[in-house]
């Protein structure tokens, strides 16, 4: 019996093998290959007849499989959602398998069941509670989602924050378990329903599905199963054989549980739908979690809604061009809440001797103000770790990573200069010897630059000693039981200001948050994106948003350079709609998405004279006339991005941007055949990675 076979690798082939036909294999069947002398455990893809193996007059060599694998079959959807990311995403079937099912993960699964077999899985339980009291406003946005569903289109709902998405949400999952409308519309099932669908649940961040967690557990109870990178193996793999073995279960997760085993979807929320997290960046599959759940859908036959505050640029075309049903909910759950937006110029500040560090003497008087009153306060700092940068007091070099171009930052905690691209770290000391300006060594007194969160909780620390002070950055929610005690003291009103980087925007709902405050504004609008705008006025809506949530009075303030600057007068104007619909005309003025697709060539190479050559020969290439089908399609030529060098391998870019056209498909089909092609006649495989639709 031949068998085509999907390997977790980067292959655009499927190889063959044969089988004894005892083995009573199907599509979707594990098995154990060898492929170039190493040992695989691939999936079973198809059975090709004998004349598909052959090559001219001569059959193509097929070797026997090892045996067949005791893992669980692989479903008919994960094999078709695995094909479609990779078509969209311009990689390959096995980089897609790879990430769905990682090599260790798979080779400890695989000895767990041939040393014992598992136990089958406590179907959910029976303790599904009655789902939340809607306001008026949110059964009108829950009505209107329904008729939504009903007319087959997936949904965006636009909510303010605070205006209870999550309540919606929880209504709408309810249902999908089987526990819907009973009687008179209540919700709350008396009894497991006859053949129930499951719902997947996906957040942005680990820090945001900890929190959530707690809230949904207390009404889905032990049907909740959670799965991210801060859960353990085990973990994961018991969540899997659930999926495998039954429906009825809700999973919360974060991007990487598009591609966990669901028996039947009954329903797909994805919220807080415009943050960059769901992008991966690398390696491939290099998807968006938030799109490839629209592809999951698709495959089920199942609704899918989407929600923000502050919805993605993308999503808000799709509503433009009827793709996308758009639900607005305007109205705050617990009443209009009243926060004022403070602008407060540093450069201003610094003339009349206003700043302490890095904060102002008008944030710290906020700050007492807020404080004397019950309330606590949130700060926000871009970057994490002490400072940004080391500098020579003698030489003025910036002390740079050895690995990659980029100026390596200080740990105080931990003694430690640390590279934030490769991991590289070294010991710390007031004397590093680094080069001179002639060539030489020098020694001279090193100084930090800059303030990451690190630092502005000392400074802070420092003027408010009386108060307690904590932060949660990267470097915290590391470790789940410190991410746990932060956020649980934090809400117990235990800690009176918390410091931390973007993750503090992420829906949090904290009851006496009253000050919100962003340092270093400015780093937000200096990046070399054109979503930097759309960017910024994202995660500062989101975290003005996280203030005043119960109807009480609020403040946000926001330390600038750049008082005048359009975003934060959209911010203190509270015309949100009338700044984005201009932003958009921006993009579609000067071809950029959502109007067009973007299509990132990336390079990687350790030779600089040889990434420097083949990625201009190929920027020709692509530029040349008629390559492309339509027009409109441009290339531009190879550039160097911010950060060039990244573990002593060189970086170039082609940027591709195709219109949204008839011939959008086939422009993609075209650029991958011809990217193929090239890495083939330069023998410069695995140097070139797409990223499509990069964050």
């Amino acid at each position: 019996m031949l068998i085509s076979v999907i390997l977790p690798l980067k292959l655009d082939w499927e190889p063959y093998y044969s089988a004894n036909e005892e083995y009573a294999l199907e599509k979707g069947s594990r098995v154990e290959v060898l492929f170039a002398g190493k040992k695989y455990i691939g999936v079973v893809s198809g059975f090709p007849r004998q004349a598909e193996v052959m090559t001219g007059d001569k059959p193509i060599k097929v070797n026997p499989i090892e045996a067949p694998s005791a893992l669980p079959k692989v479903s008919e959807n994960e094999i078709r959602l695995w094909r479609a990311v990779a078509s969209y995403y311009m990689c390959t079937v096995g980089e897609v398998y790879k990430a769905a099912y990682p090599g260790l993960r798979t080779q400890k699964e695989e000895k767990a069941v041939i040393s014992k077999r598992r136990k089958k899985e406590d179907v959910p339980g029976e303790n599904i509670s009655k789902g939340p009291e809607l306001s008026e406003d949110q059964e009108r946005a829950y009505n209107e989602i329904r008729k939504a569903f009903d007319a087959g289109k997936p949904v965006l709902l636009n909510g303010v924050t605070g205006a209870g998405k999550t309540e919606i949400y929880i209504k709408l999952a309810l249902e999908a378990l089987g526990y819907g409308a009973i009687e008179g519309g209540a919700i709350g099932g008396v009894a497991e329903p006859e053949s129930p669908c499951s719902v997947l649940y996906l957040v942005p961040e680990i820090a945001l599905s900890r929190q959530l967690e707690e809230r949904l557990r207390r009404y889905f109870g032990d049907k909740l199963l959670c799965f991210h990178s801060g859960i353990t193996t085990a973990a994961k793999e018991k969540v899997c054989d659930k999926l495998r073995q039954s429906d009825g279960w809700i999973v919360l997760g974060t991007r990487s549980a598009v591609f966990l085993p669901f028996r039947q979807l009954g329903l797909v929320i994805v919220d807080e739908e415009h943050d960059r997290s769901y992008k991966q960046d690398s390696p491939a599959p290099r998807y968006n979690g938030r799109d490839t759940a629209a592809l999951l859908a698709s495959i089920h036959g199942c609704p899918i809604v989407t929600g923000s505050a502050t919805p993605s640029f993308e999503s808000t075309y799709n509503c433009a061009t009827g793709r996308y049903a758009e639900i607005h909910l305007d109205k705050p759950y617990h009443g209009q809440s009243d926060t004022e937006t403070i602008i407060i110029d540093t450069k201003r500040e610094k003339r009349r001797n206003g700043m302490v560090g890095s904060i102002s003497r008008e944030l710290i008087a906020l700050i007492k103000q807020t404080i004397s009153e019950g309330g606590q306060v949130m700060v926000l700092r871009g970057r994490k770790a002490y400072a940004t940068a080391i500098q020579c007091s003698l030489c003025g070099h910036i002390l740079k990573c050895p690995r990659c171009n980029v100026s390596l930052t200080y740990s105080k905690s931990g003694g430690r200069l640390v590279c934030n691209h490769c991991g590289y770290s070294a010991h710390w000391s007031d004397h590093i010897p680094h080069p001179g300006p002639e060539g030489g060594s020098c020694n001279g007194l090193l100084t930090t630059l800059g303030a990451g969160t690190e630092k502005i909780e000392e400074e802070i620390a420092s003027i408010f000693p009386e108060l307690r002070v904590d932060r949660l950055d990267s470097e915290v929610s590391a470790g789940l039981a410190r991410l746990k005690e932060v956020l649980r003291k934090f809400s117990a009103g235990e800690t009176d200001i918390l410091v931390g980087t973007q993750m503090l925007t992420k829906g949090f709902d904290f009851d006496k948050l009253r000050l919100v405050a962003v340092l270093g504004a400015d780093s937000l609008l200096g990046q070399q994106d054109f979503r930097a705008d759309e960017k910024a006025v994202q995660l500062l809506e989101q975290f003005r948003g996280r203030c005043a949530r119960r109807g009480q009075k609020g403040i946000f303030a926001i330390q600038t350079a750049q008082p005048d600057h359009p975003v934060y007068k959209m911010l203190v104007s509270g015309e949100p709609q009338l700044q984005k619909s201009s932003l958009m005309q921006e993009r579609k003025d000067f071809d950029y998405p959502p109007y067009t697709r973007i299509i990132n060539l990336l390079f990687k190479d350790r030779n600089l004279a040889r990434i420097t050559r083949l990625s201009s020969k190929l920027s020709l290439m692509l530029r040349s006339e008629g390559i492309f089908p339509g027009k409109g399609v441009q290339v531009s030529a190879a550039f160097a991005p911010a950060v060039d060098k990244v573990k002593d391998e060189y970086l170039r870019t082609i940027r591709v941007t195709l219109p949204r056209d008839s011939f959008l498909h086939s422009n993609k089909e075209k650029l991958k055949n011809m990217l193929d092609s090239f890495c083939k006649e330069e023998k410069y495989a695995g140097n070139i990675a797409a990223d499509v639709d990069p964050a």
